[in-house]
């Protein structure tokens, strides 16, 4: 059975919506307009206020012309008024000591480590001033590399003088220029 209505568009539904949505919505508050009425001109007319007895302040407290004698005794004096904010500066003594410089007995070379890597077949490479060592290298005259601890990222030398270096990764440590 087929409908004798003709096809219509979806999109054209959607645009004749849009259109008539302001209309009805108009059209179904018209009802209310005349139940609430309709809005009313606003008009102001200047209005004199004269009263019936005069106005009388209250009388001060005694506090009260207190604190008003001393904000007249204080106006164009210097100095800090008296308030809880304020703290009178107080003096301290400072001593002054030279700090302590220990020397190096021997120019010691300096150590920096870049990057600590461990290969696949396990042994344990650190990056020290620039080159790649291994346990056992040499990175600067009289300093050999003991060991390397990927865990910890620390690199353990030891000196020709017998003097022990541990390094931590990242950080410059006495020991080549």
């Amino acid at each position: 059975m087929k409908s004798s209505l003709p096809h219509i568009d979806r999109k054209l539904v959607i645009f004749a919506a849009m259109f008539a949505a302001p209309i009805v919505t108009v059209q179904l508050a018209m009802p209310f307009h005349r139940v609430m009425g309709a809005p009313q001109q606003a008009s102001a007319s200047p209005m004199i206020v004269q009263p019936e007895t005069p106005l009388t302040l209250p009388k001060p407290s005694d506090a009260q012309r207190a604190a008003a004698k001393r904000a007249e005794a204080l106006h164009g004096q210097p100095g800090p008024i008296a308030t809880p904010f304020y703290y009178a500066p107080r003096r301290v003594d400072v001593q002054r000591v030279d700090p302590v410089i220990d020397e190096p007995v021997r120019d010691a070379p300096r150590f920096a480590i870049s990057s600590i890597v461990e290969a696949r077949d396990g042994r344990v490479l650190a990056m020290v001033n620039g080159k790649m060592c291994g346990v056992g290298a040499s990175p600067s005259s009289g300093w050999r590399i003991i060991s390397i601890d990927a865990t910890a990222k620390t690199v353990t030398m030891r000196s020709d003088e017998g003097e022990e270096l541990v390094l931590r990764f990242g950080r410059s440590a006495p020991g080549a220029n």
